[in-house]
């Protein structure tokens, strides 16, 4: 009969509100990544790809987002990195490293160094970091962020928006 929908008993309980899950999203032009743990799986000096971020990082330019990274390496390092860019982060287009800007995360300059650099403001860009304190940090300038786990990667292609036409 109408009106006789089964409820589950949950719902029948005083003051029980259903939760509805809301999703934002808000675009951007741009991934900064972090680097150690979050884009290299293995622990410095080493450098392995982790395959789930190098697979969210060929969807995200097949969407038109430009990419780059944002790390507390020093020169040297920073060299080693660019060095393996065209073959493990083809997509990468700068690494912004404190060894060569002269200022680490979670600076405000060091955020600004590669908003400068690509040419961006913070709304523009989704900053990727395994750091709370990093993440908080650049939203406290206005980047959109996204606090890096292992078990937290499988959302952050969600984040990405839909494909753009170039």
């Amino acid at each position: 009969a109408p009106g006789s929908e089964k409820r589950s008993t949950r719902a029948r309980q005083p003051g029980y509100r259903r939760a509805m899950a809301l999703t934002i999203h808000v675009p951007f032009e741009a991934l900064l990544w972090g680097f150690e743990g979050v884009l290299n799986a293995a622990r410095p000096p080493a450098i392995a790809p982790f395959p789930r971020c190098q697979e969210i990082s060929q969807r995200a330019h097949l969407r038109g987002l430009r990419q780059a990274i944002l790390t507390d390496a020093d020169a040297a390092r920073a060299d080693e990195i660019e060095a393996r860019l065209p073959g493990d982060y083809p997509h990468i287009e700068a690494v912004f490293a404190a060894g060569r800007t002269g200022h680490a995360k979670p600076s405000e300059e060091a955020f600004m160094a590669a908003c400068k650099g690509m040419g961006l403001t913070p709304a523009g860009i989704l900053f990727i970091d395994g750091s709370g304190a990093f993440c908080n940090a650049a939203a406290r300038l206005g980047f959109r962020t996204f606090r890096f786990t292992r078990l937290a990667v499988v959302n952050l292609e969600a984040r990405l928006p839909s494909a753009r036409s170039r």
